[in-house]
């Protein structure tokens, strides 16, 4: 959920749906102080190949770890969609609003903003690439959206895999 829950910024959770139970809240997003949990209003949730879970809030991808023991959580932010202080910038872009594990293995999300070299640019958005296995993971942005919007803009949309290679989305 992008809000709401125990600590009022979202939840992560799991349902059985073999069963009439409430949902089990793997993770709650919340404030201790001033300080904000990583992930907080998650609006994404895969889980990948290595059966960990990935997740995005538009400002950094995450990885949450559950203890099958106790039920226990841990979220690792993998990458962080940084703001250059001096020039106010969005380097490599950021709104991410969906993951896709790709057959590479690679995470692949669209992005409300591209990478941006000039105030006011990135608009059109693009598509962005973290390979998780990497340490650190490296993020990059694989495809730019047309700044004249003969592609569309920005895409917001789930990707999908397609068998010739490449992605389909909208």
């Amino acid at each position: 959920t992008l809000a709401g829950g125990p600590g009022t910024f979202g939840t992560i959770f799991k349902i059985d749906i073999n069963s009439k139970t409430p949902p089990t809240i793997l993770k709650s997003f919340g404030t201790n102080g001033s300080v904000t949990d990583p992930g907080y209003q998650p609006n994404s949730l895969i889980q990948a190949a290595d059966g960990s879970f990935y997740f995005t809030n538009g400002v950094g991808i995450y990885q949450l770890i559950v203890d099958p023991a106790t039920g226990a959580s841990t979220v690792v932010t993998l990458f962080t969609f940084p703001l250059d202080p001096k020039t106010l910038l969005l380097t490599n872009g950021s709104g991410s609003t969906s993951l896709l594990q790709a057959s590479d293995g690679n995470l692949y999300m669209p992005m409300n903003t591209a990478p941006q070299t000039a105030q006011g640019g990135g608009t059109q958005g693009a598509i962005g690439r973290l390979n998780p296995s990497t340490s650190p993971p490296v993020f990059d942005s694989v495809m730019r959206f047309a700044t004249d919007g003969s592609q569309g803009n920005p895409p917001f949309s789930i990707l999908t895999e397609v068998a010739a290679g490449g992605f389909d989305g909208h």
